[in-house]
């Protein structure tokens, strides 16, 4: 999803239902259309212009580390992906925690 002009910014957004290779495909394929073409051409799938930047948000309703993908996007993963654990409601970019969400207050 490309935000607007002004941000210059895409975003990717995924869920990640369970530790499992599936779940770790799915991470790699997110990182991947920034890097590699989907059919093997020479062109990435998000044709980033000068000044445009990504980021991949990817939301785990399991555990309380962030799945890893494989050691092919290794770097990318610190620099460019932030998991949010549902269940800690934590947050991190790569595997470095950022913060803790605190749980709001509900008024009934």
């Amino acid at each position: 999803m490309f935000l607007n002009s002004v941000v210059k910014s895409y975003v990717e957004a995924l869920l990640s239902r369970g530790n499992n290779a599936e779940a770790k495909k799915g991470l790699d394929e997110h990182i991947s259309r920034f890097y590699e073409s989907p059919n093997n051409g020479s062109e990435p799938y998000y044709k980033l212009q000068c000044g445009q930047d990504f980021a991949i948000l990817h939301f785990q309703n399991w555990g309380s580390e962030p799945l890893k993908p494989s050691d092919k996007w290794t770097q990318a993963f610190g620099e460019r992906v932030f998991t949010y654990i549902m269940p800690t409601r934590q947050l991190f970019r790569g595997n470095m925690r950022v913060d803790s969400i605190p749980i709001a207050a509900s008024s009934v």
